[in-house]
C-alpha cells in the first residue's frame, strides 16, 4: 500500500485503505516486469489441475478468467472431479491470467476501480469475454464460504469505497453497451433496452 500513488482512503476518504486496480498491476509490472499478470485473492484455492488448464487456454488467448466454486467447508484438497459438488459464484470472477502487453494496451478500456469493492472483478471479466469468446475457463478455483463485507446490506452502500465502485460500473456499461448486452447474457439475462435499441 505504502508504495501506491493512492488508496479508497486517500481519494474518497474510506475507513479502508483499498488499492486501485490499475495501480496494483502497473506497480507489479514496474517491480518485476512479468510476462504474465496471475492474479487471484488470498483465499482462493487452485485446483490440481490448473497449471495444464491455465497453459492449453494462453496458447489461443491474451487473456482468461475463471469463477470460484463454493463449498460450505473446504478441509482438504478438492480434487477436479468434485468441483461439481460446488456452487458456482453467478457473478464476478476470482481469477485472472493476462498477457502483461495486453493488460498495458487495453487496460484504459476498465475504469479506475478498487479492489476489495464488488463490481470491479466482473467489469475485467466481461471485458475479456469481449476480446476474447469464451475466455472463461471452468472449475479452476474453490473457496469456502465466509463472511464478506461487501455483501452486507449495511456496507453495500454506506462504504464510501463500494459506493464508488457500483456508480463507476454503471456508468462503464452504460457507456459500453455491448459490454452491458453480454454481461445480460452471461448471466442469462436479456438486456432489453439494448435489444429494443
Amino acid at each position: 500500500i505504502e508504495e501506491l500513488p493512492r488508496t479508497s482512503k486517500t481519494e474518497l476518504g474510506d475507513e479502508r485503505e483499498m488499492p486501485f486496480i490499475h495501480d496494483l498491476f502497473d506497480l507489479a509490472i514496474k517491480k518485476f516486469a512479468p510476462d504474465i499478470i496471475f492474479f487471484s485473492n488470498i483465499d482462493i484455492n487452485f485446483c490440481s489441475n490448473i497449471v495444464g488448464q491455465v497453459s492449453d487456454a494462453m496458447q489461443y488467448k491474451k487473456a482468461i478468467c475463471s469463477k470460484r466454486i463454493d463449498f460450505d467447508r473446504v478441509n482438504d484438497e478438492i480434487p477436479p472431479e468434485k468441483m461439481g459438488e460446488g456452487k458456482e459464484v453467478l457473478y464476478g470472477y476470482d481469477l485472472f491470467v493476462m498477457e502483461r502487453f495486453w493488460w498495458e494496451e487495453y487496460k484504459y478500456l476498465l475504469p479506475p476501480v478498487l479492489l476489495g469493492c464488488e463490481r470491479w472483478d466482473m467489469l475485467l471479466g466481461d471485458i475479456i469475454n469481449i476480446f476474447f469468446p469464451f475466455a472463461e475457463i471452468k472449475n479452476l478455483t474453490y473457496h469456502e464460504k465466509h463472511f464478506q463485507f461487501w455483501a452486507q446490506p449495511q456496507n453495500k452502500f454506506a462504504n464510501k469505497g463500494n459506493r464508488y465502485n457500483i456508480e463507476v460500473s454503471k456508468d462503464c456499461y452504460s457507456k459500453f453497451r455491448i459490454l452491458r448486452l453480454l454481461s445480460g447474457m452471461m448471466r442469462g439475462e436479456l438486456d432489453r433496452d439494448f435489444a429494443i435499441g
